[in-house]
């Protein structure tokens, strides 16, 4: 079963995608100030990329912002959009 936990300290924090309890996938990021987080790091385990995870830690983040009332930046509403 896929499921994604979050970490978040205030000042870095992670998704972290996990099948049947196995981590699977990372997405890591800071905050720059309280309305801006910036993603640091993506990956996917080699044997599960194709699979469409690391657009499950996308859609992740994007509503973790919206939940923290962050403001989405232009190019990122523009990756959406294709995505």
């Amino acid at each position: 079963m896929l499921s994604i936990q979050t970490t978040d300290d205030g000042k870095t924090g992670a998704f972290k995608l996990l099948i049947d309890n196995e981590e699977v996938g990372i997405m890591e990021f800071h905050w720059e100030n309280p309305d801006v987080f910036v993603i640091t790091h993506t990956e996917v385990s080699p044997e599960h990329k194709g699979e469409g995870l690391g657009k499950e830690l996308l859609a992740t983040a994007v509503d973790y912002a919206r939940q923290k009332v962050c403001r989405l930046p232009e190019a990122l509403k523009t990756v959406l959009e294709v995505v």
